[in-house]
């Protein structure tokens, strides 16, 4: 069905959206710079919160050669007291200021996070309008432009892993698309969503096998080394027992769901009074943009799923 796809159609597909990326690499550049100027306000030398100075030691104890969760006990996933380690490491090789080194990788992180949502906001909506608009409502969200260089922030990483896994899947790079989707995961738990969403993206292809087996490999490569490194350590059983089974068996959140998805209603409305409103629209907003994309396709909803990034 996807051969009867019209070249309107066929514009608005894959070979438009690889075209776009080629050409705005020095865009992206650009926005990465504006996204550094605009964090840097803040600084580095914020307020270290509890959970980002649980990541910080665990990174300058993995630095010293003791593993994350042996060091200091956790019950979220590894990546970014273990990103944290290596920029300690590195710190420790130069002989300079550990704690610097460690905010300062975790800034670039951030800053790379709005120049790849750019790059992905444009190829989608084939618009430097659109992809700006995009970006600038992005880089505006105080929590995440205040812990740009006041981290480690494990949900900046998280949120960099997660814009490249939709960017690649948007692509059917399908291998690279799995990559970030696990490493957004291994960012936090329940980032899962995006490797599950990838592997649901391939069983639609034309060529499902094929996609399958890609991504299925994109998602075990980081997660065979972030294991073989536990292994390594003899630190796996701690890493099962802060990361998987304390969230399964003894975290008691001590309310139903109902009353957390009401509580984060009031807080948004509470501290962001304004984007609730942009939030809103931009759900509102969702299924006009399906129609508008099945129009320009005309084809069906399963060709459009398969085609149209």
């Amino acid at each position: 069905m996807s051969s009867k796809i019209k070249p309107r159609g066929q514009q608005a597909g894959l070979a438009g959206f690889s075209a776009f990326m080629q050409q705005r690499r020095g865009m992206a550049i650009g926005v990465f710079l504006l996204a550094a100027l605009l964090y840097g306000q803040f600084g580095f030398n914020g307020k270290l919160v509890r959970d980002d100075a649980i990541w910080l030691y665990g990174g300058q104890q993995m630095a010293q050669g003791t593993a994350p969760y042996v060091s200091i006990f956790d019950f979220k996933s590894p990546l970014a007291p273990m990103t944290a380690g290596l920029a300690a490491w590195t710190a420790k090789q130069v002989k300079a200021d550990d704690i610097f080194f460690v905010r300062g990788l975790f800034f670039l992180i951030s800053c790379a996070a709005a120049a790849a949502l750019f790059c992905w906001a444009h190829g989608l909506f084939r618009s430097r309008g659109l992809a700006a608009l995009t970006t600038i409502i992005f880089m505006c969200f105080w929590g995440f432009a205040r812990h740009a260089g006041s981290g480690p922030q494990a949900k900046s990483l998280m949120v960099l892993m997660q814009i490249m896994a939709l960017y690649f899947g948007a692509g059917h790079q399908w291998f690279l698309s799995g990559l970030f989707g696990s490493l957004a995961a291994w960012s936090w738990q329940p980032a899962i969503i995006f490797p599950a969403f990838t592997l649901a993206a391939a069983m639609l292809q034309p060529d499902r096998y094929r996609a399958l087996v890609r991504s299925a490999s994109g998602i075990l490569a980081p997660s065979v080394l972030i294991v073989g490194y536990f292994f390594s350590q003899g630190a796996f059983a701690s890493l099962w027992q802060g990361a998987v089974l304390f969230n399964l068996q003894q975290l008691h959140r001590g309310a139903p769901l109902a009353q957390h998805l009401k509580a984060m209603a009031y807080t948004l409305a509470d501290a962001f009074p304004g984007w609730i409103y942009v939030i809103a629209w931009g759900n509102l907003a969702m299924p006009f943009v399906y129609r508008w994309r099945y129009r320009q396709n005309h084809c069906s909803w399963r060709a459009m799923i398969q085609n149209d990034p």
